[in-house]
């Protein structure tokens, strides 16, 4: 999987949501400044997954090419799934099968926990903050999800280019 990219794709996201979330507090629209958080979150970690997603399917595709060609006997798994493209945020336990614990995007993603279900709230409800102080809190640990999320992938990056 092509780490660094993802990363990199990723940062220059956050870059461009930092810039809109500048304009949404200055207005003090925070539920706005909220959601471009939280979509760098969500399409970041949508993208891991359609990324290893597509790996996925390109390595049970290939065992099945070799099997047609007579290079292997053993009849491989069928490929029950070509979706490329998620439409959903890809389960917390999928990101923990790659990068292993990550207590912040574990927290953020969490339905029992506060983040996730205010997100859900704006997007669905056009619920609002209540106050500057109650959005910096929920600001901060997206925050840290999605510096957690660019660390995670950046690790993984600098362990693959070095094997």
């Amino acid at each position: 999987m092509e780490y660094e990219l993802i990363r990199d794709q990723i940062k220059e996201h956050d870059k461009a949501s930092c810039l809109k979330v500048l304009k949404y507090e200055k207005s003090k629209c925070w539920s706005y400044a909220y959601l471009s958080r939280w979509v760098v979150l969500e399409s970041g970690l949508k993208l891991i997954f359609d990324e290893k997603n597509k790996l996925n399917i390109r390595t049970l595709a290939e065992e099945w090419v070799n099997y047609l060609d007579g290079k292997s006997k053993s009849k491989p798994d069928n490929i029950k799934n070509f979706t490329l493209q998620t439409q959903t945020i890809p389960p917390y336990s999928f990101l923990q099968n790659i990068f292993g614990t990550c207590n912040n995007i574990k927290k953020a993603l969490d339905s029992n926990e506060k983040y996730r279900p205010k997100r859900n709230r704006i997007a669905h409800k056009a619920e609002e903050f209540m106050s500057e102080k109650n959005y910096l809190e929920y600001k901060g640990l997206v925050d840290k999800a999605i510096k957690q999320m660019i660390t995670k992938l950046s690790q993984k990056a600098n362990l693959t280019s070095g094997s």
